[in-house]
């Protein structure tokens, strides 16, 4: 009986502390905002509410011994304000509008407060963790805003955030896209944590996604000249027999190109050399497969793609166009999925494994091709004898050691070989990489992320010259650490850090494989090591002007063992100056060393919420240097290092523009200029020999070069039709003061550099005519590159030698344009279906434009083949994924 008694004293004790004192009519005639205070205060309750929707007004209609709450709710009910019960204990104060969008439900509004002592801060900070809900993965990049304040955070590498918050009662939204937004109103009378899982849009991307996570990124960053295309916006273009290129799309963005036949891509002008290309940290050094025709990345893996096209934020460096950034998915930690495609001349397959559920797990992706049945087929005789294979493989291990370490293993294998049956140019090379990434948990504002990564890439050309045939072979060896601390605050975020590349070149060896070749040539490889410290913040001084800027200090140093030369330039031997001395460094000897600091600085000022203006100023250095006698990146170009007789590239640019989105960010309109000048730019000597040759720092010189223009883009992103349409008018030149003796280049003026393509139109066009059927558009014209050619040869004992060339790049090959149609057929949705698959019927090259993609010459006259992709290609493929 005592224990019955004591229950019923205990419940009714707590029911009647859960009842809401009464009042009476002593508050007659009091402002609103005053009584809700004085009654908080005198009766222990807390009453959340947005000061700014309570209309000022006096209360009054007191009954007597009325409990405050009942009051209020009839008091509010006039003006469509309700009064809410709330688990916490609270009340909530809300108007008509914020009703009608949460409702009553409890979990639809966030309220932290401390049950005995009431806060009395001015602000305090929430944090959490953010995980997609369907594989359990961190999301990185989500966006946490508070849209009527103007504060925000994203989340970081391991999913968490923290904001701080004033007191009061806010909108707090999570967005990212291709998930659905969750939006609470929250109340922070004390710390609090929130974790989320957020769930994948169960409608199709619409939008063409390209920049940031955000429907308004494009005129709310600060960052100018940065591009995100996410593999939604990837997988929406129409594909070259059936296989998605992250590069080649990127090529779709305004001031960026690329050519058939061409493993790189050239960015405002500069040289495919002049761009930094890092999957998860690891240094890619070709990018393409079949000499870009495919992508060296697996689609299936790749999570999203980020391009800087100026010198990028501070802690980015090493090239003087721009820094690409292939950032690859962790696999499901909750359940097992395999994903793939069948292509008629390739095909995919993608596993993902978790080891230890919600802590450890692999992804691991395999492509193979087999196209040759299919060049077999071609009506063109210089394209029906080539052949060409190539497969990779890549492997990604995530791991949450615990709440505040996560540690990615990465590995990519690639091969390719090739064969142009018309020279017997045969060509392999192949990629080796591994990565290590760590990131830690400081605090919650604090993070360290430290990286390990090592890259081989090694390149063989099987051949003829004039005097036989001949097997070449050249490579990258690349080992790259970098560790970096950042720290995040509302309006305020910084990084600094630093990063050291150790380099070993391999610039090329040539073995004769039969008796009429010359004797072998052996290079010594170009080592040296790369070092930076580098400091970045971004800053929202108001909710109008943001600044981000940044200082990076890099410096090279050449080490032995290595032959370095003493050249006369006022005794030429031919064109070339004469070796006047040779130098032998011993192993580990510094041979040189280079040194540069790169400031860099972009500011954003908003016109309005829709419109922006940005401007921006990079440095960038780079100290290793492409050498190519081709317009267009091939496996046979290789790589030097700075030294004694070559400088470092030094890249200024300056840009601005205009940024404006129309319609609730459906549509986007941009226009930028840019003026891009890069000290000792590399080029060569007329009658050089740049193939294999150990002194090749005899046949290049340096000089500036000059790249200036203006891109603009229109892009509509939601509806049935989704596309974009981008412009660039562009120059790029170089000019070469020739030292002593040596002959002028262009009488010393500025002339075309191999990438000065005026004029580049993209038109990129979706049409979602059902829930399954979706057709695409992709036309690109641009301006053919210019060329060198001889104009007078000469013959003597057989052999024809060059008597006079045309002015530098004086001469252009024929304009490039071509129009691909693609159709996407998605499987019918059928409920407890265990497989979802799509149907990608595609046409490449509708029309069957012969583009070129280069000539170029040896020094007896001697012209390349004008390769050609002259051919329309069809092609079908099927991508599942196993539910």
């Amino acid at each position: 009986m005592k224990h019955l008694i004591a229950i019923c004293f205990v419940f009714g004790l707590s029911a009647s502390l859960a009842q809401s004192p009464n009042i009476d009519s002593s508050y007659e005639g009091m402002d609103i905002h005053t009584f809700l205070n004085q009654v908080q205060k005198e009766h222990n309750l807390t009453l959340v509410y947005e000061s700014n929707k309570i209309p000022s007004i006096a209360v009054n209609n007191f009954q007597d011994n009325e409990p405050v709450i009942d009051y209020l709710r009839r008091f509010f009910q006039p003006f469509g304000i309700k009064v809410l019960s709330h688990e916490s204990g609270s009340y909530l104060i809300v108007d008509a509008a914020t009703f009608q969008e949460f409702g009553a439900k409890d979990n639809n509004y966030l309220i932290y407060k401390d049950q005995y002592v009431r806060g009395t801060s001015k602000s305090y900070t929430l944090t959490g963790k953010l995980y997609d809900k369907a594989s359990g993965e961190a999301l990185v990049g989500v966006q946490v805003i508070l849209p009527e304040l103007g504060i925000g955070t994203t989340s970081n590498f391991a999913g968490e955030y923290s904001i701080n918050i004033p007191r009061g009662f806010h909108r707090l939204e999570y967005r990212y896209v291709g998930f659905e937004p969750m939006i609470y109103m929250i109340s922070l009378q004390k710390h609090g944590r929130q974790d989320l899982s957020l769930k994948e849009s169960t409608l199709e991307l619409e939008a063409m996604v390209i920049t940031a996570q955000r429907s308004d990124e494009n005129v709310k960053s600060a960052v100018a000249g940065t591009e995100t295309m996410s593999i939604a916006s990837i997988k929406s273009l129409p594909t070259f027999l059936g296989e998605v290129d992250p590069i080649r799309s990127l090529t779709a963005l305004p001031g960026v190109r690329s050519s058939e036949l061409s493993s790189g891509m050239n960015v405002r002008g500069g040289e495919s050399g002049q761009n930094m290309i890092l999957q998860d940290e690891a240094l890619i050094v070709n990018p393409s497969h079949m000499f870009g025709y495919f992508s060296a990345f697996n689609p299936d893996l790749i999570k999203e793609v980020n391009l800087h096209k100026g010198g990028g934020p501070a802690t980015l460096g090493g090239r003087a166009s721009s820094t690409l950034q292939v950032g690859l998915k962790n696999a499901n930690q909750t359940r097992t999925q395999v994903s793939g495609g069948l292509g008629l001349t390739s095909s995919r397959l993608t596993l993902e494994q978790p080891i230890i559920k919600d802590h450890t797990s692999i992804i691991a992706g395999a492509r193979i091709a087999y196209p040759n049945w299919l060049i077999r087929q071609s009506q063109n005789k210089s394209v029906r004898d080539n052949q060409a294979n190539f497969h990779d493989f890549t492997m990604k291990v995530h791991s949450k050691i615990n709440n505040k370490n996560l540690i990615d293993f990465t590995t990519y294998y690639s091969y390719d070989d090739f064969l142009f049956s018309e020279d017997s140019v045969y060509n392999q090379w192949s990629t080796l990489n591994f990565s290590l990434l760590w990131n830690h948990q400081l605090s919650d504002r604090h993070t360290l992320g430290v990286s390990l990564a090592k890259a081989d890439y090694n390149s063989e050309v099987i051949g003829n010259n004039y005097t036989g045939r001949f097997a070449s072979k050249s490579g990258v060896d690349n080992m790259r650490l970098k560790a970096a601390v950042s720290e995040d605050y509302n309006h305020l975020a910084i990084s600094y850090g630093i990063e050291s590349n150790w380099y070993s070149l391999k610039t090329g060896d040539l073995t004769p494989l039969d008796e009429r070749t010359d004797s072998p040539v052996k290079s010594t490889p170009h080592k040296g090591i790369e070092n930076a410290l580098f400091l970045q913040g971004d800053w929202d001084i108001t909710p109008s002007f943001a600044i981000a800027a940044g200082l990076r200090w890099s410096s090279f140093t050449r080490l032995g063992s290595a032959n370095t030369y003493k050249f006369d330039f006022e005794n030429t031997d031919g064109n070339l100056p004469s070796i006047e001395d040779t130098l032998r460094h011993s192993s580990g000897e510094m041979v040189s060393f280079h040194h540069a600091l790169e400031p860099r600085i972009s500011l954003r000022y908003l016109i309005s919420p829709k419109t922006s203006i940005k401007a921006s100023y990079y440095r960038s250095a780079q100290y290793i240097h492409l050498i190519s006698n081709t317009g267009a990146a091939t496996p046979q170009d290789y790589y030097i290092a700075s030294g004694p007789n070559i400088a470092p590239q030094l890249a200024d640019q300056v840009s601005a523009g205009l940024f404006q989105n129309l319609r609730n960010d459906s549509w986007e309109l941009s226009a930028e200029v840019f003026y891009k000048k890069v000290q000792n730019a590399v080029d060569y000597i007329d009658g050089g020999d740049i193939t294999q040759n150990p002194s090749v720092e005899q046949s290049l010189q340096q000089g500036t070069g000059l790249a200036y223009g203006l891109e603009s883009l229109v892009k509509k992103k939601s509806g049935r039709f989704t596309g974009w349409i981008s412009y660039t008018l562009s120059r790029s030149k170089k000019q070469i003061i020739a030292k002593g003796a040596l002959p002028e280049v262009n009488m010393g003026r500025y002339y075309p550099s191999s990438f000065d393509q005026p004029h580049d139109l993209t038109l990129v066009a979706n049409f979602r005519k059902s829930n399954r059927v979706t057709f695409s558009v992709n036309f690109n014209y641009r301006t053919g590159r210019p060329i060198t050619i001889p104009t007078t040869t000469f013959e003597s004992n057989g052999v024809r030698y060059v008597n006079v060339y045309s002015e530098r790049n004086d001469y252009r090959i024929p304009d490039y344009h071509r129009l691909d149609l693609s159709m996407k057929v998605e499987d019918k949705d059928i409920r407890n279906k265990k497989i979802k698959g799509e149907w990608n019927f595609s046409i490449y090259n509708v029309y069957g434009r012969k583009n070129a993609f280069s000539v170029y010459f040896d020094d007896r006259g001697i012209s390349r083949k004008l390769y050609v992709l002259g051919n329309i290609f069809p092609s079908i493929s099927y991508n599942f994924k196993f539910l």
